[in-house]
């Protein structure tokens, strides 16, 4: 008897468990003719009264009260985060995006102004059948409202991207051009013409390095980019593969790349660049490098979410 009161006890503490979490939302439920039974009528004075008898089961997983991975708002420093599912400003008929709201907290938000270069929103056919944008390759690209959110030598950045087709130029996922710093191609991030993801950039003085991924991307593959500087290494990742990496002794930013906006999708209208042919799903921007768990975290994430390898 003592065990059995101990196991209605911690069905009672479940139970309590599983309405708390559910006391300010809407839970729809199913019933068939036969869950519900009238028990008992009973008239009191004016009134009639009516016992009914519901009979339900209701099914659940301890996992869904607990997140089942880490999320990049998790780790400090985040300072852009961009969904192709979320936040996002487009024309329903021709599907063209306006604005795409920053998910960090840090309101470093997109957009475009120009319809015909807008790239278009799919609410789904994308990687793991997810939304994502679509870039021509020829005309398409978002500039942030504020000027590139990397304001110190450090960062990491993620995207989760497809190249429809390879072309004779780097494609830019993410790039940034400093005008005031004399119009040099300061941050590249994409794909170069040989399927490799390709990862650049110059210090204030002119410190420049140059990344090569080892995998052979041919253009069909969705794939998640992580890209970083720490101190004076430079640091290059095709989904979980082995990291390309490179130091660069004189490296020095300590302004970081705050002096003009940045951009997805190209580097910048009117300059010597080349445009991102295919799919964009998610940027992650941190003002300051991961360590090696919290890069396999929001890896992890991406992972999970788009299921990539």
């Amino acid at each position: 008897q003592k065990r059995w009161d101990n196991l209605q006890d911690l069905s009672n503490e479940w139970l309590d468990m599983v309405l708390k979490n559910y006391q300010d939302v809407t839970v729809e439920a199913y019933l068939n003719d036969e869950s519900i039974e009238i028990e008992r009528i009973k008239d009191t004075k004016n009134d009639k009264l009516v016992q009914i008898k519901l009979v339900f089961t209701m099914s659940a997983f301890t996992k869904c009260f607990r997140p089942v991975s880490s999320y990049p708002s998790d780790f400090a420093d985040l300072a852009v985060w961009l969904r192709a599912d979320s936040g996002v400003t487009f024309d329903i008929p021709t599907k063209r995006v306006s604005d795409w709201s920053d998910s960090s907290g840090t309101n470093n938000n997109m957009a475009q102004a120009t319809k015909a270069n807008q790239p278009l929103r799919e609410g789904y056919g994308g990687q793991n059948d997810k939304a994502y944008f679509s870039f021509n390759g020829t005309t398409d690209y978002l500039v942030s409202d504020n000027n590139c959110p990397i304001t110190g030598n450090d960062f990491s950045i993620f995207y989760v991207g497809r190249v429809s087709a390879l072309t004779t130029g780097i494609q830019r996922a993410i790039g940034y051009r400093d005008f005031v710093g004399g119009g040099s191609d300061r941050l590249n991030f994409g794909i170069d013409p040989t399927g490799r993801l390709y990862f650049k950039a110059k210090d204030d003085s002119g410190v420049n390095a140059q990344l090569l991924g080892h995998h052979l991307d041919l253009g069909t593959e969705s794939h998640i980019g992580y890209a970083a500087i720490k101190d004076t290494d430079f640091y290059l990742q095709y989904n979980d593969r082995n990291a390309s990496t490179i130091n660069v002794p004189l490296y020095s930013n300590t302004d970081g790349f705050n002096l003009a906006p940045f951009r997805v999708g190209f580097i910048e209208a009117g300059v010597v660049g080349d445009y991102w042919n295919g799919d964009i799903q998610e940027v992650i921007v941190y003002n300051r490098a991961l360590s090696e768990s919290e890069i396999a975290d929001v890896r992890g994430y991406l992972n999970l979410k788009y299921k990539i390898y």
